[in-house]
């Protein structure tokens, strides 16, 4: 006769309930329950003894010197650690209370760029990263300077904050990294303003206005009026104006309305190399004079292990002061 193998009913339970945890971790998709799943993998974690040990019980002290002496004369620091940590049925040494970090609050959306017919076409990313509450009133600007038959190509600034660097002071670029800040790629910009996507130009010719980041209409109708504009034409020595009828729209009326403006302070193009501050767009809506903190703003979009171990750890205590963050 056979043998047969009973299962306890805890056992059975246990078996069970393993089993609908798993199920749960595996298909959740509903924001309230992806916060469950990071809960129930931190206790899984910090739990300690959810998957045996491979090292036998140690039978006394001796053996667990042992142990400790053989991986020391190994100098494998990380693997005595957690072979302790398994002995004793705790959580391993990488684990902690920071090892399952709540997400921010804001991610990074990723949307399809801008990317104009041409010899330039090649250096425009097929992407652009804005913040995902921006993102809704940034794609409806964009579309309305696409309904005018124009593109702005775009590149995103460093969103990854940088690392500490012992005995320098961070340089940073904050509303970068705080993903209020876009840029537009170099090579559509002030190259051949007759034919690029972007140029820098101002109007009545001559005058003492600034120049504005204007887009050029691209598909050869007449939404956007023709009219006589002065173009700076860059190369690698000098920006060079010349005046000619063109169709062009300024991006900074269809922007604005998205919380997007040019920089506060205005720096002229010099070089194909340094095209200005036209170039860059700027989202500060929300930044109060006086009262916004960096710190609480790096932690929308950061984990607070990101904030403590980067070039920013020493500034979480700045105030907006209107133009930057600076100390209070």
């Amino acid at each position: 006769m056979a043998d047969t193998t009973t299962t306890s009913p805890i056992e059975t339970a246990t078996a069970d309930a393993v089993s609908a945890l798993i199920d749960v971790i595996d298909k959740g998709t509903a924001p309230s329950m992806l916060d469950e799943q990071r809960i129930l993998m931190e206790r899984i974690a910090l739990e300690g003894n959810v998957i045996p040990s491979r090292i036998k019980p140690p039978q006394n002290i001796t053996e667990v010197g042992g142990y400790i002496n053989l991986l020391e004369s190994l100098n494998e620091k990380d693997a005595e650690a957690e072979m302790l940590a398994s002995i004793l049925g705790i959580a391993g040494a990488n684990y902690g209370p920071g090892a399952f970090a709540e997400p921010p609050a804001i991610a990074f959306a990723r949307i399809a760029n801008d990317r104009p017919d041409g010899p330039a076409q090649m250096t425009v990313p097929t992407h652009v990263t804005v913040r995902a509450d921006f993102v809704d009133d940034f794609q409806a600007a964009m579309k309305s300077l696409h309904d005018l038959g124009c593109m702005l190509p775009l590149l995103s600034p460093a969103r990854a904050l940088p690392a500490a660097v012992a005995g320098s002071q961070s340089t940073a670029d904050v509303l970068a990294l705080l993903g209020r800040a876009v840029d537009v790629v170099p090579a559509c910009i002030s190259a051949d303003p007759d034919n690029d996507a972007l140029a820098l130009a101002r109007k009545p010719p001559g005058g003492a206005a600034p120049y504005t980041l204007v887009a050029r209409e691209l598909d050869g109708g007449t939404l956007v009026a023709s009219d006589t504009w002065e173009a700076l034409k860059c190369d690698a020595n000098a920006c060079t104006p010349s005046s000619a009828a063109r169709r062009y729209q300024p991006v900074a009326p269809l922007f604005a309305p998205a919380g997007w403006y040019p920089q506060l302070t205005y720096a002229a193009a010099t070089s194909n190399k340094a095209l200005g501050s036209a170039t860059r767009l700027i989202n500060v809506t929300g930044l109060v004079q006086g009262v916004t903190n960096l710190g609480e703003e790096l932690a929308l979009l950061y984990t607070r292990a990101q904030i403590t171990q980067s070039a920013l750890a020493s500034q979480t205590g700045y105030v907006w002061d209107g133009s930057a963050f600076s100390p209070p």
